[in-house]
């Protein structure tokens, strides 16, 4: 809804998530209502130029082209690509350690000098996507414990997505699409560089996950309560 294009490319997992968790409730007659009534104001979005979806669409097709045409790096999209190729190419020289903060720049610079990357990108402190910013770095270490503060939370809920209890599930729910929201987002920003992100990612896991967990011992103080499955794996 904000306009972000790499944000787009999470929307498909989500509904997934969704149809996975809650798809044996609706019937089919309503799933495919469901299914042309999303498809027909995605398509409306498109087509009105107020929305400004279109010329995002556009611009983001040109930004591509023109960098592997021409490596232009003067755009949105060219300069990300560019940042991760200065990226890859610091990995395979370094890439068990890491460079750290001080020597990434140090990296982007000569390698600017040396005509290697654009200068366009001199201005930005990290290659615009999560993993590579991990990797680049603080290694291949620093690249795991990232997947693991989002795989591992992600699993967790994961597990709990066909509890018979419908709050449960939910919560389950919304603890499976914070995490897997935050890879998608990462895949053009790196979420944990700023303070927001941060904060927003850790205090939601702890919240969702704290009311899920509550919720699970309300049902085990009750053994005949709805949720016998939840009972039998987590009891």
């Amino acid at each position: 809804m904000s306009g972000t294009r790499g944000a787009w490319i999470g929307f498909p997992f989500a509904a997934w998530v969704l149809y996975r968790s809650y798809g044996e409730m609706i019937s089919r007659r309503v799933l495919w209502l469901g299914v042309f009534m999303c498809a027909g104001v995605i398509a409306l979005m498109v087509m009105t130029q107020a929305t400004g979806v279109q010329q995002r669409v556009e611009a983001g097709v040109s930004d591509v082209t023109k960098y592997v045409e021409d490596r232009n790096a003067c755009t949105s999209a060219g300069a990300r690509l560019e940042m991760w190729r200065g990226a890859v190419l610091m990995i395979a020289e370094q890439p068990w350690l890491g460079r750290g903060e001080t020597g990434y720049t140090e990296a982007r610079d000569a390698m600017i000098e040396q005509g290697e990357l654009s200068r366009h990108v001199q201005e930005y402190s990290h290659p615009h996507n999560e993993f590579l910013d991990a990797w680049v770095k603080r290694g291949i270490l620093g690249l795991l414990a990232l997947l693991a503060l989002y795989l591992v939370p992600l699993r967790l809920f994961y597990r709990r997505l066909d509890c018979d209890d419908l709050t449960l599930r939910s919560l389950a729910v919304a603890g499976v699409l914070l995490p897997l929201t935050f890879l998608d987002f990462g895949m053009t920003w790196v979420m944990f560089s700023q303070a927001s992100g941060v904060m927003i990612y850790a205090y939601w896991l702890a919240i969702v996950w704290g009311t899920l967990r509550a919720h699970e011992r309300r049902l085990e103080a009750a053994p005949p309560a709805a949720c016998d499955k939840a009972q039998a794996k987590y009891g």
